[in-house]
């Protein structure tokens, strides 16, 4: 019997489901001592300070007094990271993106895995870590007569050979050119370029 992706979803939010409802909702100051010590873990091999990892109402703790060893207030009035991304804390609520340009919200997570919604489609789902980021991924194709091309890149004066679209002579800010790493890849997207204007001309696209 295989398991399917809708099957590990299942699972994985019946089980944080019980991680929230327990670390999120009904923290002991038992559980607070056991989250300082999953964050301080956390931060292992980061720059990262501890503060940055837990919120106390809501903030980033702003004393260094705040410790797992001397609790400060109630138990409910702490909030930690679930895990992170780019070498940065992510919190429940936070906003973030897939490598497919998808906006997510953070639910929360097990290890790696993070459970969200995707904001568009409000559908519930999973991903790991590592595809996620905090800022929208610039798109590297785009769609041009039915045909997904590449898009050029920015020429760098120090990074070898490049190829322009010589014809359109294509430039950005402070005389920039546009760029590809490839004979076929220019001369890929200058004939639909062509083809598109030639249609557009000729009135087949209004």
């Amino acid at each position: 019997m295989s398991i399917t992706n809708e099957d590990l979803i299942k699972v994985l939010t019946h089980k944080i489901e019980i991680k929230q409802d327990k670390i999120m909702d009904k923290l002991t100051k038992k559980d607070i001592f056991k989250e300082f010590a999953r964050i301080e873990q956390l931060r292992e091999g980061t720059s990262l300070q501890l503060k940055e990892l837990f919120r106390y109402n809501g903030k980033a703790p702003q004393e260094e007094s705040f410790s797992r060893v001397e609790m400060i207030g109630e138990p409910e009035d702490y909030t930690f990271a679930l895990t992170l991304v780019e070498g940065k804390p992510v919190f429940k609520g936070d906003i973030l993106y897939t490598k497919l340009y998808i906006q997510v919200e953070i639910i929360s997570a097990i290890g790696t895995c993070m459970y969200v919604r995707e904001i568009k489609e409000d559908n519930l789902t999973t991903y790991t870590t590592d595809y996620l980021l905090w800022n929208k991924p610039k798109p590297t194709t785009f769609e041009l007569n039915g045909k997904t091309l590449p898009l050029p890149e920015i020429r760098k004066f120090d990074d070898g050979v490049a190829y322009y679209l010589d014809s359109f002579n294509i430039k950005l800010d402070n005389y920039k050119k546009y760029r590809w790493l490839s004979h076929d890849d220019r001369d890929n997207v200058a004939k639909e370029i062509q083809l598109f204007l030639a249609k557009l001309l000729s009135g087949e696209i209004e």
